[in-house]
């Protein structure tokens, strides 16, 4: 979700933009509702394990994606 509000919200003002950023809501509350995980402190508990392990052999992994392989990994899946 954030992704897509990133590239709404880097648009210029006007109709298309409204229109994606409404349609993003309307994903947010009705299409997600329930079915989006926060980053919580096991979340973030992981996130450092995660990012510590690819950083020692070498592979470090952007942020944003880290974040989602621990929110994932302190849920079981």
């Amino acid at each position: 979700m954030a992704e897509l509000r990133f590239g709404a919200e880097r648009l210029s003002a006007g109709f298309r933009r409204d229109r994606l950023l409404t349609r993003i809501e309307l994903l947010e509350n009705e299409g997600f509702q329930g079915r989006i995980l926060d980053f919580d402190l096991a979340a973030a508990a992981a996130f450092g394990r995660i990012g510590a392990q690819r950083e020692r052999i070498g592979r470090r992994m952007e942020p944003v994606d880290a974040m989602i392989a621990a929110i994932a990994i302190s849920r079981g899946m």
